[in-house]
Formats: C-alpha cells, sequence, structure tokens
C-alpha cells in the first residue's frame, strides 16, 4: 500500500475504536483508478463502523508515507460519516 491512514476513536479517556485503511480488492486484478474510486475502506469509516457509540468521541487521524507524517485531514465522504456519527472533535497529522 503506498500510503497507511490510521484513525482512533477516544472517549472519556478511553480507546473505543481504532480503524485503519484497506483495500476490499487484489491490486494485481483492478486498477489503480478502481481501487482509489470504488474499492478501499478509509481508516474513519472502519474506525466509525467498529464503535458502538461513537456520539461524543474525539477522533485522532494519521497518515504515513515512507514513514513521514503526512496532511491527513479527512475526505469529504469522511467527513459526513464523523458527523452523522456524532464525533464532537477530529484531530489530523499535517505535513512536516
Amino acid at each position: 500500500m503506498k500510503q497507511q491512514h490510521g484513525a482512533v476513536l477516544v472517549k472519556s479517556g478511553r480507546v473505543i475504536s481504532v480503524g485503519w485503511n484497506v483495500l476490499k480488492n487484489d491490486p494485481n486484478n483492478v486498477s489503480e483508478e478502481h481501487l482509489e474510486r470504488f474499492c478501499s475502506v478509509h481508516a474513519e469509516a472502519m474506525a466509525i463502523a467498529r464503535a458502538s457509540r461513537p456520539a461524543g468521541a474525539t477522533i485522532y487521524i494519521a497518515r504515513s508515507k515512507k514513514g513521514q507524517e503526512r496532511f491527513s485531514k479527512p475526505c469529504r465522504g469522511c467527513e459526513r460519516t464523523l458527523i452523522d456519527a456524532g464525533v464532537s472533535r477530529v484531530v489530523y497529522t499535517i505535513d512536516n
């Protein structure tokens, strides 16, 4: 995977869920464009899906490329997911 994304949901000082980016299809059998547009699971979405009560939580999001932190602001789809889930605070990495 070219880049690694991770997300941690924290509520009342406790980790309630984690998520990471994954590809649903084998990249050897599907084009890069198809993978990026249709087949990935974003770290934020996975963390929300795995949490039983994400409302009021803080989510921490990080992205690494070749060991360097990168800008990891959620995409519009993940922003909508976080709002709909009631996440109260989003913290993400920025480029060095």
